[in-house]
């Protein structure tokens, strides 16, 4: 098959991309800072000819509604099989200007037929993302803020297993939100702990109450639009109800437990 990839110079796009060569696909990165082909926010290119679309980009100093009207965009201008990389706080409580667009591009997707996985706090190799957000905060303090004291539980998803779960979804007819993830949490505290040991770096956490530390994250967000860690952060604060999660369709890779 003949895939494009949205989002491919990300660190899931580059494994992807391996991945999908390694068993015989042809794939065609779309995005980035040089490509001349696509953008972010552009229609679909309609002299590529292609069997999947696989849409790992997203661009957070656009404004939610931009985010949103890009996806659109790219759904509607392509007729083949679509899926869209989703986030553990894209949900209905989502309180992080991140979690608020991918769960409205969810229903984007859903609405043209194409399919979504909501992976977790994605970890393994270079994955990037918040894990990496995470690590970055812990090397380089010794006095660490724990959020809402460490309680909020988060699920977790290795790379490796994200990849293995989009290759069998491209070969799904059906369309559906896959919960891409391990389905036992982990807390917050269990999972900075893990990350400190490997970081070797003694820490010591302060346990924040969720007042005033959610009203700080918001107004700090509000001010500085792009600011990467505070978005992250506010994802933890709000989780999607057991009636939400109930309606994902479970994944058919088995996801490995957090472990570092």
């Amino acid at each position: 098959m003949k895939i494009a990839i949205t989002g491919s110079t990300s660190e899931i796009g580059k494994l992807l991309t391996e991945k999908l060569k390694a068993i015989g696909h042809i794939t065609v990165p779309l995005g980035g800072r040089n490509s001349t082909l696509w953008s972010l926010g552009e229609r679909f290119p309609q002299d590529l000819d292609v069997d999947v679309l696989i849409h790992l980009a997203h661009d957070r100093s656009y404004s939610i509604s931009d985010n949103i009207s890009a996806a659109a965009k790219l759904c509607a201008s392509f007729e083949g099989k679509k899926i869209f990389l989703s986030s553990f706080s894209a949900h209905s409580n989502s309180q992080s200007r991140y979690g608020k667009s991918k769960y409205e591009i969810e229903k984007i997707f859903s609405s043209f037929h194409g399919s979504s996985l909501r992976a977790g706090i994605v970890y393994g190799g270079n994955s990037g993302g918040i894990f990496l957000q995470l690590e970055n905060l812990l090397r380089s303090s010794i006095l660490i803020p724990m959020p809402y004291r460490g309680f909020p539980l988060l699920f977790t998803t290795h790379i490796e297993d994200l990849i293995a779960e989009i290759v069998i979804m491209m070969g799904e007819v059906d369309s559906s939100t896959v919960f891409a993830a391990n389905t036992h949490p982990i807390s917050l505290r269990e999972l900075l702990l893990q990350i400190s040991t490997t970081v070797r770096a003694k820490q010591y956490f302060i346990p924040l109450p969720r007042q005033p530390f959610d009203t700080i994250l918001r107004l700090t967000n509000r001010i500085i639009h792009n600011f990467q860690l505070t978005d992250s952060l506010l994802s933890l604060s709000n989780h999607p109800s057991y009636e939400e999660l109930s309606k994902l369709q479970l994944p058919k890779t088995i996801f490995r437990p957090f472990k570092i």
